[in-house]
């Protein structure tokens, strides 16, 4: 009970703050379970300008953690093991994993050391550029190697020090796999990297703290039900469709990194 009440003057100590999270988590994660993407890197932009990076990410971490589980969940549920093989592509996942894991590590020790307005410009700009060519491609772009561990070791980096990763895996995954295959293999992608990151945060003695424990507990029900609502019209989505929202929505995020890159800059 010492617990819960510590929580709870922790959330009433600052209720303004835990109303902004729960809305934000409620909005991004509905997106996450419609297309595998939004969650933390739709969030974190809008977050951070209310708490310090070094709160947003761990927290997110969980999040996406959870937000992955449910979506496999509820593929396993809707068709079972053969659900799963259809709509994940393994491959990829073999082939991004072992750079994310290494990524991951050196983003976390960025988050602790280097300044971030100065890489959160160069990766908003990197993501708008990127993804506007992505919308006027007409054709896939051949398989490589070198890009994989690029983009493997770039969102690893990204996704430990502010936890948004998940544009360059998505900007990865969404031009080269068929879109039926797209949503999950992102989302189990981005799920991966979110442990990853609890992990180390765990170990790291991060989620000993009060106040981010407190928005944990306001952003868990908040994210459960952006994606339960979602859930029932997912379906009804051509897949085709998701991913122009897909772009449109990296669009969106990497317009608000670059709005909160140069409000670090005034």
């Amino acid at each position: 009970m010492a617990t819960v009440q510590v929580l709870w003057n922790e959330i009433q100590g600052d209720w303004i703050t835990a109303a902004i999270v729960g809305a934000t988590v409620a909005c991004s994660y509905a997106a996450f379970a419609l297309i595998g993407f939004g969650g933390g890197p739709l969030a974190t932009p809008f977050l951070v300008l209310r708490l310090p990076v070094r709160m947003v990410v761990p927290l997110l971490a969980v999040l996406d953690l959870v937000g992955a589980t449910i979506n496999l969940a509820n593929l396993l549920a809707r068709g079972g093991r053969a659900e799963l093989k259809a709509r994940v592509d393994f491959q990829v996942l073999k082939i991004l994993t072992p750079t994310m894991i290494v990524g991951t590590y050196v983003g976390t020790v960025i988050l602790n050391t280097l300044p971030s307005r100065y890489v959160l410009l160069a990766f908003g700009i990197f993501v708008f550029t990127t993804t506007l060519r992505s919308l006027r491609a007409k054709t896939k772009p051949r398989p490589s190697w070198l890009l994989a561990i690029v983009a493997g070791l770039g969102g690893g980096v990204l996704s430990g020090a502010f936890g948004i990763g998940g544009p360059v895996y998505a900007l990865y995954i969404s031009s080269r796999l068929d879109a039926e295959k797209v949503s999950y293999s992102l989302g189990t992608l981005i799920g991966i990297a979110a442990a990853t990151r609890a992990l180390i945060f765990f170990y790291d003695g991060i989620y000993a703290n009060a106040q981010l424990v407190a928005l944990i507990c306001v952003a868990l029900p908040s994210q459960l039900f952006g994606m339960l609502c979602t859930h029932q019209v997912t379906q009804d989505v051509p897949r085709q469709t998701v991913i122009r929202l897909l772009r449109y929505l990296l669009l969106l995020v990497s317009i608000s990194i670059l709005v909160r890159a140069a409000y670090q800059f005034s």
